[in-house]
């Protein structure tokens, strides 16, 4: 079936993935070089072979992001063998990641899990592998594809009792073959046997509500639609993670299936106006997958019947010189004169055309972090809404000296906890105004006004894992800090 692509990701653990015999387990948080007892083997000899990284990074994305911990589902310190990085040195790639031996000499069944992501393209594969002696290794999974959209990712379950249980010198190893192509992270390795029952359906949609209408498409928006949130079984043994059947048919399953999607994410698909789709839910544990029944919308009607204008009075203005960005963060404010009821993708390059950096659904006033002095960019808006896109036209403006804030400017805020999993604390001398929080694309991803700010805190638990960079004013104050959001 077709893959969709999947933009938000939420890491989800249930206690049922700790009951039952575990006999092995690997976080790779011991440090960044190969565990005690792991094995880092070059098959193919050339060199190149996998190390260990942290901060979610993901090879063949646009710098810095955090896929591999918000898509991939990884945490910390992972392993990673990064073929992109090896560069084009005509040396084969056949490396493999092999655990320490195991005893499932006393298991009846055994379950292999994981969180991984790997990136397709340029004929790099990825195997897992099982092995009762060390010498023959059996193939329990594989992954592949002509071009990044094939890539996978997220949690991974696999029965491995028919080559594993009974075995008294188990292992399981990472393999990865290629030349120049991107890459495969992996990380929560475990191996254990299974002592739950399948978990219940999910039966209650919540949004969309079953057969709601008028369903709103964020055109733009790579989570275009969304969020989609159901209700857990409220009996039965607890699900690992749930994946969810999209369709235009009835079944609800001719458009694809999504793996390890968690509640509250959002899908950019090509959803059609005025039009039904079908979706279900399965609960996923290591005894089984249990499908529930099929929940329908419909998509809110179009009532464009021409693309948007293009946008205009652009600021920076264009030819700008001497742009002056905030040192705190490098950041710079951007606006235009447009249709306030579209959305706008902004492009932002050192080059023209630019292409490099697209900010989906950017607002007008946002702010993009992390610009360089003395540089000049190139950007675009290009409105779109339901019945079509609009491509703006190119401006470019030269950023001056990034403007300095005093330290003692600063002294009056702090953050706790940091990392933060949900309630973060400002500490502030005077009372707070706004506090927004960017990725580290730039893009606005939560606000909160003085009356969303109680007793100087912000719940910020509806974000994603990965670093942040939150700002904060009070009154003439303002500072930009990094948060990490575990």
């Amino acid at each position: 079936m077709k893959k969709i692509t999947l933009l938000i990701t939420t890491l989800v653990f249930s206690t049922s993935l700790m009951l039952g015999q575990t006999v092995l387990s690997e976080d790779f948080e011991s440090g960044l070089s190969t565990p005690t007892g792991w094995t880092n083997n070059d098959i193919a000899g050339g060199g190149d072979i996998w190390t260990f990284a942290n901060g979610g990074d993901a090879v063949g994305y646009t710098s810095p992001n955090t896929i591999y911990y918000v898509n991939g589902e990884l945490a910390g310190n992972y392993a990673l063998f990064d073929s992109d990085g090896y560069g084009n040195n005509t040396t084969a790639e056949d490396a493999a990641l092999e655990s320490p031996i195991f005893d499932c000499s006393g298991l009846t069944s055994v379950t292999l899990s994981f969180n991984h992501f790997f990136t397709a393209g340029f004929g790099g594969q990825g195997f897992v592998e099982v092995s009762t002696d060390g010498v023959g290794w059996s193939q329990v999974a594989s992954y592949s594809g002509v071009d990044q959209a094939a890539s996978s990712f997220g949690f991974e379950s696999i029965d491995v009792s028919a080559d594993l249980a009974g075995a008294a010198n188990a292992q399981v190893r990472f393999r990865w073959t290629g030349d120049y192509a991107w890459g495969w992270a992996v990380d929560n390795v475990s191996v254990f046997q299974c002592t739950v029952n399948a978990p219940n359906a999910v039966t209650t949609a919540i949004m969309p509500s079953n057969g709601a209408t008028g369903v709103t498409i964020a055109y733009g928006d790579p989570r275009n639609l969304g969020p989609i949130e159901w209700a857990p079984p409220s009996s039965g043994d607890a699900a690992d993670s749930y994946n969810i059947s999209l369709g235009a048919n009835t079944a609800g399953d001719d458009i694809g299936l999504i793996t390890g999607f968690s509640i509250g994410n959002s899908i950019n698909f090509n959803w059609q106006p005025n039009t039904t789709y079908y979706w279900f839910i399965e609960a996923v544990n290591c005894a089984g997958v249990t499908a529930g029944p099929v929940f329908s919308f419909t998509t809110e009607a179009c009532t464009d019947t021409i693309a948007p204008p293009a946008a205009t009075a652009p600021i920076p203005g264009d030819a700008a010189t001497n742009v002056t960005i905030d040192a705190n963060g490098n950041s710079l404010t951007f606006s235009w004169t447009g249709d306030p009821d579209v959305n706008y993708t902004l492009n932002l390059d050192t080059a023209n055309p630019p292409v490099q950096n697209s900010f989906n659904n950017f607002e007008n006033g946002g702010e993009i972090t992390g610009l360089a002095e003395n540089t000049t960019y190139f950007w675009s808006l290009d409105p779109i809404n339901c019945f079509g896109e609009t491509t703006g036209p190119v401006w470019s403006f030269t950023t001056g000296l990034a403007l300095s804030t005093s330290e003692e400017e600063f002294s009056t805020f702090s953050v706790s906890p940091n990392p933060v999993s949900d309630i973060l604390n400002i500490k502030s001398a005077e009372p707070i105004d706004n506090v927004i929080v960017y990725d580290l694309t730039g893009r606005k991803a939560a606000h909160f006004n003085k009356g969303d700010i109680f007793n100087s805190s912000i719940n910020i638990s509806n974000l994603s894992q990965g670093l942040y960079l939150v700002k904060i004013t009070a009154g003439t104050n303002t500072q930009t800090i990094k948060v990490t959001k575990q």
